[in-house]
């Protein structure tokens, strides 16, 4: 399965395990902290991703996109706020009610699955103050620069 695969099921497999569906914010961190656990462990990150440091923290563009043709294959369903602190709209991510009926037919490998659980019964539920907290907190996005690209090489020991 390509990475695209895998990064999609990546995302269904944390929203499976979140209630409440996650902000993008909340999905692209779970996703970083995922790929980070997994190269810690197996020696490479689940999804394939890139991440580079961004105003927010690491981020792919590449999640979002999958988010989007998720939306379009109606696998996932996107809810629109308004942030009462900024004013600025917010994004809500739940599975679609079809995608949660699905038996899972997942790609991934027994040993991913795993590092999802962990990583989602861990710092799924955090507010989103202490996920962010706890993401800018490790060594190796303290260390990135703006536009820089994550570098897996000191995690993987």
């Amino acid at each position: 399965m390509n990475s695209g695969g895998k990064l999609k099921e990546v995302i269904i497999e944390i929203l499976k395990r979140t209630e409440k569906g996650l902000t993008r914010t909340q999905l692209v961190k779970l996703c970083f902290l995922i790929d980070r656990l997994a190269v810690e462990r197996l020696g490479r990150p689940i999804t394939g991703l890139c991440y580079s440091m961004y105003y927010y923290g690491p981020y792919s563009p590449d999640i979002i996109d999958a988010a989007r043709e998720m939306e379009e294959e109606e696998r996932l369903v996107k809810y629109t706020g308004i942030s009462l602190t900024t004013g600025e709209p917010y994004y809500i991510y739940r599975l679609a009610d079809n995608e949660k009926q699905m038996q899972s037919i997942s790609g991934l490998e027994k040993n991913e699955i795993i590092v999802i659980d962990e990583v989602v019964k861990e710092h799924g539920s955090l507010s989103l103050k202490k996920l962010l907290d706890f993401v800018y907190d490790l060594p190796e996005v303290k260390e990135a620069r703006l536009g820089e690209k994550i570098n897996w090489s000191e995690i993987s020991s």
